[in-house]
Parts: structure tokens; sequence; C-alpha cells
């Protein structure tokens, strides 16, 4: 009984209305996908240092100085 009213307590705010619970799964999904996206290109140029074009990009620079 003690755990089940807690538990009832946490869920019932954000669940009272289909469309904040709708407007929440979403706004979640989105920040979500952009944290995803991030980490994976963090790890991806990591995992790749020295190869990628911006790495060695200055090796290939032909502009003359003046």
């Amino acid at each position: 009984m003690f755990v089940s009213k807690h538990v009832v307590m946490f869920r019932q705010p954000g669940r009272r209305r289909t469309s904040t619970f709708a407007i929440s799964i979403m706004v979640g999904a989105v920040f979500f996908e952009r944290a995803f996206d991030q980490g994976g290109d963090a790890i991806f140029e990591q995992i790749n240092r020295g190869k990628l074009w911006k790495h060695i990009k200055h090796t290939y620079d032909t502009r003359e100085e003046e």
C-alpha cells in the first residue's frame, strides 16, 4: 500500500491530460535525439582523430600568403 500510493503520486502530475503527456514525450524525444546525435559525433571524431578532413586540411591548403 505504501509503495503504490507513492508511485501514483509521482506518476499522476504529468498524466492528468493526454495532451500534456504527449507533449512531454515529444519534447523528451527531441532532447534525447539531439544528445544521442552529439554523443555519437563526439565518439566518431575521437576514434577518427587525425583522419578527418577538418584535422588534415591545413596540410593540403595551397593558399599563398602575402
